[in-house]
């Protein structure tokens, strides 16, 4: 059996999983593996819808955002490579009972220093003038948001790390951990399929989706939950104008946001849209018409000229959420185990400032423990949960 001594082991290469190790090798943390069972970006990072734009409503995801588009913004200059950022302006949409709860967003979001406003019906369809906006009472904008390409942002970041000195083991039997390592009360390392063993003092589970397995397996539990979304992707119809904001409806349950060339992607907001998983290590299913049906006609109404619109390709992706909606980043009951986990989806739009983040936080920064501290393990066993008038967890 190899025995492999380093110093710091993330299991998971997934984007979150990339930018901590960067983040971590940028500190010169010592010996650093990254171990990802398939390829780099190829769970639920490179499923994902890839939009950056605002989502919960409380200052410590509101910093992560603000500092995650910075970096975006600047990614060559920042990590190196390309992202893929297409900068475009989000527009959030609420009925009328929502509109309370869209301006508490609105308030976080402008406090931690981000451009989002509140405007009417009238000022938005000013902007986007093919909308028809039944239904909606207040619009919150900004123009700080955009998308990127996942599967550029994750192999970008492990090309990063990999400079720094990071080895990132992906699809091999030794990149598939079959088993955590402890003592009872510090983790000494891991096993691996291919009957390898790295001895380590600290590692962090990356694992999405996989999370709330390894955690079983360890004896611990958090309140996570492994769902499946499925997406789209539509062809404009000849003569069409399709939307040219990222558009989160909360009033008619679908986001959009354009594609390439003639596209737009599109997924649902409401329950129907995010169904349990069957099994983890098998390929995510083609989403069926009908769990597509809502998003599509929630868009249809909105935008009247993409009724005819062809579906071109859709898939699945996975997600891992928690009650309240935001990540659960920091120590487990295990000395040297850290977990970043429950990203809700918005995961990749958060991922370069919780890299850096929890990067502090394994290297004992304050800075970084006291930014992290509403988002720790511990807070619903704690009473601690985030509370607001209004998260996108609400329609999960």
């Amino acid at each position: 059996m190899p025995t492999k001594s380093i110093d710091i082991l993330i299991i998971g290469g997934g984007v979150v999983g990339l930018s901590l190790a960067h983040a971590l090798a940028q500190r010169r943390a010592g010996k650093i593996v990254v171990l990802e069972r398939g390829l780099p970006g190829s769970g639920s990072t490179g499923r994902s819808a890839a939009a950056l734009l605002p989502t919960q409503p409380f200052p410590v995801v509101a910093q992560l955002y603000k500092e995650s588009l910075a970096t975006f913004s600047n990614f060559g200059a920042l990590v190196g490579g390309d992202c893929g950022f297409v900068p475009l302006p989000a527009a959030i949409l609420a009925a009328e009972h929502d509109l309370p709860a869209l301006q508490e967003m609105v308030t976080v979001y402008q406090t931690s220093g981000l451009d989002l406003s509140l405007i009417s019906p009238d000022e938005f369809a000013a902007r986007e003038p093919t909308a028809v906006l039944d239904g909606v009472a207040a619009v919150a904008y900004t123009p700080d948001a955009g998308y990127v390409d996942p599967t550029q942002v994750a192999w970008s970041y492990g090309g990063a790390a990999q400079n720094l000195g990071v080895d990132i083991v992906a699809g091999l039997p030794d990149s598939q951990v079959v088993d955590i390592l402890h003592n009872g009360h510090q983790v000494t390392g891991v096993q691996t399929a291919g009957d390898t063993h790295y001895k380590a003092k600290v590692i962090i589970l990356a694992t999405g989706a996989w999370t709330p397995y390894w955690l079983r397996k360890l004896g611990m539990s958090a309140p996570l939950s492994a769902l499946r979304h499925g997406l789209g992707v539509l062809k404009t119809p000849d003569g069409a104008v399709r939307p040219h904001h990222l558009i989160m409806d909360r009033a008619a349950n679908f986001y959009a946001r354009p594609d390439a060339n003639t596209l737009t992607l599109v997924g649902g907001l409401d329950q129907r849209s995010y169904l349990p998983i069957d099994d983890l290590d098998a390929e995510p299913p083609t989403p069926t018409t009908s769990e597509l049906a809502t998003p599509r006609y929630g868009l249809n109404a909105r935008f009247p000229a993409l009724k005819g619109a062809a579906l071109t390709r859709s898939w699945s992706g996975w997600i891992d959420t928690t009650p309240d909606g935001c990540p659960l980043l920091g120590v487990l009951p295990l000395d040297g185990l850290y977990l970043a986990a429950g990203l809700g989806g918005f995961g990749l739009s958060l991922a370069p400032a919780i890299g850096q983040a929890l990067a502090g936080m394994i290297l004992d920064d304050s800075t970084a423990i006291e930014q992290l501290v509403q988002l720790r393990y511990a807070r619903f066993d704690d009473g601690m949960a985030l509370r607001a008038s209004f998260s996108f967890k609400d329609m999960l």
